[in-house]
């Protein structure tokens, strides 16, 4: 009895593994065909997400078919990445794609666009299995690169949704160690991992812990940098960051170090149409350990980058219990992004107001006397103190008196 039933299972098996290729290959074209010009593929194309079908081959138990894929979340910007992905589509339930409905291999040809510099060639690897009722697992990899500038041990992403849904889930994602060479400074990211899930409109990423960091090869000096239990909450016009804690460790070139904590840090960047940074927002309470800087301890400091016609302004004002302490702005002579080099600084001008409870209850104001000279910071008729800042060449000079030299 045992046999036979046996038997008639192996017959059951054996008759759905062939038959079901029959009706699964069309339905998969047709859907396919019906997604690249359906309104999901619309909604793509208005995220920056171009799909073409370039070729599709269909076959009994498996087909080919070769899509291009390209990216440019916003006009007048260059393509960030494009390239065609060649797939193989297996639709022999209990034969080729196992217990799944379907199951494709993703490999990718040539890349163009910004961002295919930093990849090597045939670095993507996708694994796609979409289950009877119609969920879909995703293992997507993106190859180890070595280049002259570049040490990448690659990216690994996990995502699952479902059929009906496919812009909308959950995975994982797992970076492993990354270096940048950049003239004499390196930047050093090392191996993390999180989460992320999206609503099909905004994308949240986590992560408990990320190290990062930064050394002048011709100096040794190095900057160490630690965030904790990072979240974001990512759209096209918008990108907000909230991250519980920040440990900064200095170590100069004498060995000298110095140990900087940033908390309950918010930092939001908004985006024009374009894509190009409209304004940068942040706000932190900070633990100095630099003398002249422990004086804010304590404070809730407030940070604001905006665009102007002539530069960027950076507003600063540091507070406690509504009680303002510092407040003021930088203007720098250039464009976002941010200063990458020292020479860059040059032209630099802005107007602080350090106000007069504070200076004299923190011991800023002896301080900023010995370093200045009394004739050089008078208090105004409220009290409080101005401070003129600018940057001519590589000397940094506060009301007139030159007090750091930029190298």
């Amino acid at each position: 009895m045992i046999k036979r039933t046996l038997a008639f299972i192996a017959v059951i098996w054996l008759i759905i593994a062939i038959l079901a290729p029959s009706f699964i290959a069309p339905q998969i074209e047709n859907r396919l065909h019906a997604y690249i010009e359906g309104p999901m593929a619309w909604q793509l194309r208005d995220k920056g997400i171009e799909l073409q079908l370039e070729h599709y081959q269909r076959g009994y138990f498996s087909s080919q078919a070769d899509l291009r894929v390209s990216i440019r979340p916003f006009s007048g910007q260059p393509t960030w990445y494009s390239t065609t992905l060649h797939a193989r589509i297996n639709h022999a339930p209990l034969l080729n794609s196992g217990i799944n409905l379907v199951s494709a291999s993703i490999t990718n040809g040539k890349s163009d666009g910004s961002l295919a510099a930093y990849l090597p060639e045939n670095h993507l690897r996708l694994q796609t299995r979409i289950a009877i009722l119609g969920q879909i697992h995703q293992i997507i990899r993106i190859q180890p690169n070595r280049t002259t500038n570049l040490d990448s041990d690659g990216l690994t992403l996990g995502w699952h949704s479902h059929i009906r849904a496919p812009d909308r889930g959950n995975g994982e994602w797992l970076l492993g160690r990354q270096q940048w060479l950049q003239g004499r400074h390196s930047l050093n990211i090392s191996r993390s991992s999180g989460t992320y899930r999206s609503d099909g409109e905004t994308l949240r990423l986590s992560a408990a812990q990320l190290n990062l960091s930064r050394r002048d090869i011709s100096t040794s000096a190095q900057q160490d940098i630690t965030l904790y239990n990072l979240q974001g909450d990512l759209t096209r016009a918008e990108q907000k960051y909230n991250i519980e804690d920040i440990s900064i460790k200095d170590k100069g070139t004498i060995g000298k170090t110095a140990n900087q904590r940033l908390q309950h840090s918010t930092i939001t960047l908004h985006r024009r149409d374009n894509g190009s940074l409209r304004n940068l927002e942040a706000q932190t309470s900070p633990t100095f350990d630099l003398p002249v800087a422990k004086a804010l301890n304590g404070d809730r400091l407030y940070l604001s980058l905006q665009q102007e016609a002539d530069g960027n302004r950076l507003i600063i004002s540091s507070n406690r219990e509504q009680t303002t302490h510092i407040s003021g702005s930088l203007l720098f002579p250039l464009l976002f992004p941010p200063p990458y080099n020292i020479a860059q600084l040059n032209g630099t001008r802005g107007e602080f107001v350090l106000y007069g409870d504070f200076a004299r209850d923190s011991g800023l104001l002896p301080l900023l006397t010995l370093a200045l000279g009394k004739d050089r910071l008078p208090a105004d008729g409220d009290g409080n103190y101005p401070l003129q800042i600018d940057v001519n060449g590589d000397e940094v000079r506060v009301n007139g008196k030159t007090l750091l030299m930029l190298h």
